[in-house]
Order: C-alpha cells, then structure tokens, then sequence
C-alpha cells in the first residue's frame, strides 16, 4: 500500500511539472516566439510621444484620440538590427498583445480630442510617457467614433473611416526618428499627422485613413520664415523630389515652421494666398538638427 501511495505522489509530482512545461510552451507560442530576454543590466527609460500636425485646409480638424500604446521588442539579441521589425505587419496587430516582434505597452494618456490644426509652426502636445526596457519598434493611436472637421464655410463635417481598421495609426520606428536625451535615459518620438493625406472629401462625404509619420529633432532637419500681408489666410507648402508634400498656415505675425525635413532632400517651397500672386522657391536644402531661415516673402495681389 505504501508503494502505491509513493508511485501515485511521484506521479503526480511529474505531472504538475509537465502541466507546467506545457503552459509556458503555449505561453511562448502565443507570444509568437519572442523569446523576451532582457538584459539584466538593462535600466528603465522613458519614452515619450508628442504629437504634431502638418497640413489642412480646413478650420478645425479634430481626432478622438483613446489610446496610445508603444511595441516594445523584448527580445535584446535584436537591439543592433534597425530594420528588424521592417516586415511586421500592421493588419493583425490589434489581435494579440505580442507577436514576434514585440509587445504592446500603454502610453500613460488620458482619451481625449485633439484639434490637431492647433498643433502647426513648432506647437506640439506631448500624448504621454512609457516606461521601457528595450528598443520601441512601433508606435500605435487608436481613434474613437468622434472625428470630425470644421470646414471654411464653419459647418461641422463627420469624419467616417474608409474602413474599420482605420482606427489604428501605426508608425514603424528606427533610430534616426527618435532623439536620445539623457544618455538614453529618455527617448522622444514625434509623430506628424499630415491633414492632406489623411481626409478625402467625396460629394460632401469626408472619409479619414489616417496617414502619420515620425520624426525626431536631431537626425531632421526645419524651415521657417515669415510671409506678408499678415491675416490674408496664406499657405506654406514644402515639396521634396519625391513629391511629398507638407503644409501649414503662418501664424497671425506670418510666422511659419515646418519640421522633420530629411537632411540631403532639395526642397521647393509655395507660398501662395486667394487673390494674390502664387511665389515659389526651389533648392532649398536643410540640414539634420539645423533650422533654415528663409528670406521674408511678401505676395502681391
């Protein structure tokens, strides 16, 4: 009776550990393989998101930001690739917490709506920190049902998503889009969203696919000047070789600022007004964490 007894505990003992080698098996495949090792010598930083805008024709365009969430790849053995995460797609990323390629971390933020026209000439809004490990390979917004603009004639225009998964704004990051503050202690991301790009206006239907893009301070470069008559509602456009375009209206002192301009572009700036003579200049070229002054522009009606 005693054998039985001692075979039926030691049994049971090997099935316990078996029980959990198999749940941390199944934990690591839903975790898509990411083996999640961390450097012990690791120390926690911060990671923070700032928000800016570029472009927009309209009086107010607002989003109703709920979520910011940063990916976090776990996995230290990768912290030398930049182009790791290149590949990672963002069409199922809102159906797991973690894949291979990392883990999704909430960025401290309170849901609320921006008017992100508010957010040109140098403004910006800080979404929020994160504390992280490792290396932050991607960036995701999560939009609620409350978008919309205010167009030119002061009528509020609903903004509807072209398709579900519109929602999520996802940005893939590498180095040269963040600024390393601190000995690395703190990282800084800004994420651009490009008005332009983003809605589309069919038969008095506004759509919203949100297009953003990140940029850092350091490994980008400006461009600002002042353009006049002041209050004549004149828009600033930059166009780089490949036919990108980024905008902005000048301040009520005809101040304007354009950011994340990438070092080694040639530039052609528009300056243009309704009832005024369109002027523009090309060959502009900036330089990485360096501002160029452009020259006053005045237009002539």
């Amino acid at each position: 009776m005693k054998n039985v007894l001692k075979y039926l505990f030691t049994g049971s003992i090997l099935s316990f550990f078996l029980m959990m080698s198999t749940s941390c098996t199944k934990n690591d495949t839903q975790l898509g393989g990411n083996s999640f090792r961390l450097d012990p010598n690791l120390i926690p930083k911060t990671f923070t998101v700032i928000l800016t805008n570029s472009g927009g024709d309209y009086q107010e365009v607002v989003l109703d930001i709920q979520k910011v969430e940063v990916k976090e790849d776990l996995d230290y053995s990768h912290n030398d690739d930049d182009q790791y995460a290149d590949s990672d797609d963002n069409a199922d990323d809102h159906l797991a917490t973690s894949d291979s390629f990392g883990i999704w971390k909430p960025v401290q933020f309170i849901p609320k709506a921006i008017n992100v026209l508010t957010l040109r000439n140098g403004v910006e809004s800080t979404l929020g920190d994160a504390v992280i490990y490792n290396r932050v390979r991607k960036v995701r917004l999560t939009l609620g049902t409350e978008n919309y603009i205010i167009d030119q004639n002061g009528d509020k225009q609903v903004l509807e998503f072209s398709k579900d998964g519109d929602k999520y704004m996802y940005v893939n990051l590498h180095n040269t889009d963040i600024d390393f503050v601190s000995s690395n202690e703190k990282q800084i991301l800004r994420v651009d969203f490009n008005v332009d790009k983003s809605i589309k206006e069919d038969n008095g239907r506004y759509t919203l696919s949100p297009s953003i893009r990140p940029y850092g301070l350091t490994n980008f470069g400006e461009i600002e000047g002042i353009v006049s008559p002041f209050g004549i509602k004149a828009k600033v456009s930059i166009e780089d070789g490949l036919g990108n375009i980024l905008q902005t209206t000048p301040e009520a002192d005809g101040s304007y600022k354009i950011r994340g301009l990438l070092e080694g572009d040639t530039y052609m700036i528009t300056y243009e007004a309704f009832g005024y003579q369109k002027q523009v200049i090309t060959n502009v070229s900036v330089k990485a964490g360096k501002e160029t002054i452009m020259d006053p522009i005045t237009l002539i009606q």
